[in-house]
């Protein structure tokens, strides 16, 4: 199972540890995935999720390889 949490937009993920994922926690596809390596992309990627109308967001570590759903 892939670590999952809730976004809290005031505590960015350690960017140390690698890239992380954002995503709505409903939803399909690819509708505002974003890969996040650094504290100017998180708040690049904070301010597109406050213009839209998701309520839950999910981090995730990124990890590589080919992209698939489950």
């Amino acid at each position: 199972t892939i670590p999952t949490r809730l976004v809290d937009w005031s505590h960015p993920p350690d960017f140390s540890q690698g890239s992380s994922v954002v995503k709505p926690r409903d939803g399909a596809g690819s509708y505002l995935v974003r890969r996040v390596s650094s504290q100017q992309a998180w708040l690049q990627v904070r301010e597109e999720y406050a213009g839209s109308t998701e309520t839950q967001t999910l981090l995730q570590p990124y990890i590589p390889g080919r992209s698939l759903s489950i």
